[in-house]
């Protein structure tokens, strides 16, 4: 940006402030937005100046780049800017993506069959081939060594986030004192890992089944700031916040939730006041394959 605005100010010439971003791309090896964003503001100044061999270089380094940090960085940003669009259009990214006509007739193919498949079938579950077990092993896996959070010398020795598993009698002794049934693929987690620790600077610690509880037990505030006056105009989100049950993310800023349902399902709510509000999961074990896909994909 600093180096953007000594060109608009006319303090240094568009040519001087490129071969410093250069300079510092190749000198300090950026990574993430680091690397991301100079490559951009350096594309979008080479182009708009009519500088193409800058622009290109610039451009291309933000193809190599995007590989890796795709998380930091959004294409758009090149896309929306009409010299660099020329650009783009003449293919300058699709030796270093991989893009190819046949590329792109087969992805889209796949593309109509899986939504084709969506349609009819509804959602379905990604990882279902995985036992409980072998599911939260992959999650741990990925997530320490990707260090997504400043994990614990105990976590990092036993190379897992999973707890011992709970007993059926304690989930069950649970579920007479709140008067429920949890949903199947919750009882099923919970024999295998009684709690889940925290992964991820937006994730949650999902609590051992003796600390579950209503959210209006545990934080009957939350429930009011959110409810209060507005059934009128949000009472399905209303009823479902009251009757909702905390898993996870007692103490955090982010809670999250299991919601009984109407016709006997639950969904699963990740719930802040950041975001703002719920984002809603089909389950409980969809929001726990999510998970996995962030992982996966290097989102954390």
């Amino acid at each position: 940006m600093k180096a953007i605005i000594s060109v608009a100010d006319g303090s240094e010439s568009p040519e001087v402030v490129l071969e410093a971003l250069q300079r510092f791309i190749e000198t300090e090896k950026p990574v993430g937005y680091a690397l991301m964003h100079p490559a951009v503001g350096a594309s979008l100044l080479a182009a708009k100046m009519n500088l193409q061999d800058k622009a290109e270089y610039f451009i291309k380094l933000w193809g190599k780049g995007y590989l890796e940090y795709w998380s930091n960085s959004d294409i758009a940003y090149l896309m929306r800017d009409r010299t660099t669009a020329l650009l783009l259009i003449k293919g300058l990214l699709a030796p270093i993506l991989g893009i190819t006509k046949e590329r792109c007739q087969k992805e889209t193919q796949e593309i109509l069959e899986k939504l084709s498949q969506r349609i009819t079938h509804g959602r379905t579950l990604v990882y279902k081939y995985l036992s409980w077990k072998q599911l939260l092993n992959k999650i741990s896996k990925l997530a320490i060594k990707q260090k997504t959070v400043d994990f614990s010398d105990a976590i990092l020795s036993k190379k897992s986030l999973s707890r011992a598993p709970a007993t059926i009698y304690e989930i069950t002794d649970i579920e007479r004192r709140l008067n429920i049934l949890f949903p199947d693929d919750y009882k099923n987690f919970l024999l295998t890992s009684n709690g889940f620790e925290c992964y991820s600077p937006t994730g949650v610690t999902l609590a051992p089944i003796d600390k579950v509880d209503f959210l209006t037990s545990f934080d009957k505030q939350l429930v009011d700031t959110w409810t209060v006056d507005t059934d009128d105009i949000n009472a399905d989100f209303n009823e479902k916040l009251k009757s909702s049950i905390i898993i996870g993310g007692y103490e955090e800023e982010q809670q999250l939730l299991l919601i009984p349902l109407k016709n006997g399902n639950w969904e699963c709510w990740h719930f802040s006041s950041w975001q703002p509000g719920e984002v809603v999961y089909q389950s409980f074990r969809f929001y726990m394959e999510h998970e996995l896909q962030e992982l996966e994909d290097g989102y954390y």
